[in-house]
């Protein structure tokens, strides 16, 4: 096992597309995590809410604890992405860690966008 994982570190070090395409996705989801990670609060706020345009109003209550699980979805994206992108280059399929991590890259730009118009949104 110990000189499985020297032998795959080894030969994706050495192929610098998939490495070069592994640290974009690491930094990615790392930077993901970090931008909200620090935007958690803990809070109780009832947010207005309303709907259909001829439906009575409502009021809910934001729960913080869904901020954590977003933020963490940065890290899931940082180690197990990766993970899933070692399991295809040990079975020689290049072409498809291109895609995952362009596919990766894209589904964390949306979240940086959903997420920064959430945090405009609903007051800490």
């Amino acid at each position: 096992m110990k000189n499985n994982f020297k032998e795959t570190a080894t030969t994706i070090i050495k192929d610098r597309p998939v490495l070069l395409c592994m640290i974009i996705m690491f930094i990615a989801g790392i930077s993901f995590f970090l931008f909200a990670a620090p935007n958690i609060e803990v809070f109780d706020h009832l947010i207005y809410n309303r709907y259909t345009i001829y439906g009575s109003e409502h009021y809910y209550r934001d729960r913080w604890t869904y901020r954590v699980a977003v933020a963490l979805f940065g890290v899931l994206i940082a180690f197990g992405h990766n993970a899933i992108a070692i399991k295809l280059y040990k079975t020689k399929n290049r072409s498809s860690i291109f895609i995952l991590t362009l596919f990766t890259t894209i589904v964390t730009i949306l979240g940086f966008m959903i997420m920064a118009s959430v945090l405009r949104e609903i007051p800490n």
